[in-house]
């Protein structure tokens, strides 16, 4: 945070025009729309991740659950089965759980980023970010909302992270019970 450029400090000589023979008015709207539309991509893999981590949830739950209900606690497997079970709900809640920067760093993210919802809560009054909106630049929203697909970019790749996780583990879950399985099925004392 500490390293971006306050929005009122950007250099608005720079030419903002297309190489390609566009219009500023044609580029500067294609630049917004297009960062628009890569926020609403962004949000809807977020919710995707929280989906996939709610599902995994229930699944790994019912599976641990079900596989572990006729066996005794002390028995290796079972505690195994119980353990990468624990690891795996743990992962997908931490996928789910959500994050968000304390008021300080809202405040300093407020300076760089007025698009997304952080740097807005309770930074700066109501009328000052209206003030800014009504006689912002073209560049300033760009960068700002540049600034705010980076960082949810950022959160996707940590759900996706504790999401391989969970998927890693819950698949141990069932290598395990498949194990148990054959093992009670041979006939071999576990």
């Amino acid at each position: 945070m500490t390293g971006r450029k306050p929005l009122d400090d950007l250099d608005l000589s720079l030419p903002v025009d297309s190489a390609e023979g566009l219009s500023t008015d044609y580029v500067s709207r294609m630049r917004i729309q297009y960062l628009a539309v890569q926020s609403q991509t962004l949000a809807a893999q977020v919710r995707f991740a929280d989906a996939k981590a709610g599902i995994l949830m229930a699944v790994i739950g019912i599976v641990a659950a079900r596989g572990t209900f006729d066996t005794p606690l002390d028995d290796p497997l079972t505690g195994a089965v119980l353990a990468v079970s624990a690891l795996c709900l743990l992962s997908a809640i931490l996928a789910i759980l959500p994050r968000y920067p304390d008021k300080a760093t809202r405040q300093a993210m407020y300076v760089s980023d007025r698009f997304s919802w952080p740097s807005l809560a309770e930074t700066v009054p109501a009328e000052d970010y209206a003030d800014f909106m009504r006689t912002s630049e073209a560049s300033q929203l760009v960068m700002s909302m540049a600034l705010s697909n980076q960082a949810q970019a950022g959160i996707l790749l940590k759900k996706f992270r504790m999401l391989r996780l969970a998927f890693l583990s819950a698949g141990l879950v069932i290598l395990l019970l498949a194990l148990r399985l054959a093992i009670g099925l041979v006939g071999i004392p576990g």
